[in-house]
């Protein structure tokens, strides 16, 4: 995040929200500064027939600041996506961008017949930030078993963008703090703005706040992603 020494002197004038869609975005004509937030869609749960649905796995988060050097930046805030249906791993999360600042959507739920992992957390690739900010990635979508044993997992915080790998020692509870498993179906992995859903017996569970991974569905259809944020805070 913004070093305090960045703002000494500067007051805030302008602050934006954007949860849906792609514009331009006007700075304030004496906007010097800015503090951004920039948040991915995550990806969409896995559905499945008494076999195997991952959870999709959490948006990543770009947080920092930044000098105004254009008068207007283009942006885009990554949608939801619905979780898929019966037999269909979910969809990807599309990516969030503010100018030159790119935050990476979580990867959709992974069906299988037998095993499936989760799907990736978003930055678990390399991506462009504009300044010096900060990366969070979203956290991995839990795995699934359609045998139902101990392989299935819930979603992963955000900051542990790869699917548990049956390791107990990597699979402590602390790092469980997205979708909880459900009937061996596979939790979403969550964002720093949003949680993953609950894998489901039947439907995976929807995600909430921003850049969620939704659950996956062991008898059903996966569970909906939510979409990105953007926050644009402006100094003078």
């Amino acid at each position: 995040m913004s070093s305090t020494g960045s703002f000494r002197g500067l007051r805030p004038i302008k602050s934006t929200i954007y949860t849906t869609g792609a514009g331009t975005h006007t700075f304030h004509t004496s906007a010097r500064l800015f503090r951004y937030v920039v948040v991915a869609a995550g990806g969409a749960g896995a559905g499945a027939a008494a076999a195997a649905a991952g959870g999709g796995g959490g948006g990543e988060t770009c947080e920092g600041e930044a000098a105004v050097v254009n008068a207007t930046e283009p942006y885009s805030v990554g949608a939801s996506v619905a979780g898929a249906a019966t037999g269909v791993s979910g969809g990807d999360g599309p990516s969030s961008t503010f100018g030159r600042i790119l935050a990476q959507g979580g990867r959709g739920g992974p069906y299988s017949a037998t095993t499936a992992t989760g799907g990736r957390g978003g930055g678990s690739d390399a991506g462009t930030v504009l300044a010096t900010g900060s990366r969070t990635p979203g956290g991995a979508g839990g795995m699934s078993n359609g045998s139902g044993v101990a392989a299935s997992k819930g979603g992963r915080a955000p900051g542990y963008p790869t699917p548990f790998d049956g390791n107990p020692t990597l699979d402590g509870t602390f790092l469980t703090l997205g979708g909880s498993v459900g009937s061996f179906a596979g939790g979403g992995g969550s964002s720093l703005y949003g949680k993953g859903g609950d894998g489901g017996a039947t439907t995976g569970g929807n995600a909430t706040g921003y850049g969620g991974g939704g659950g996956g569905g062991r008898n059903g259809v996966g569970g909906n992603s939510t979409g990105g944020y953007i926050k644009i805070e402006e100094f003078a």
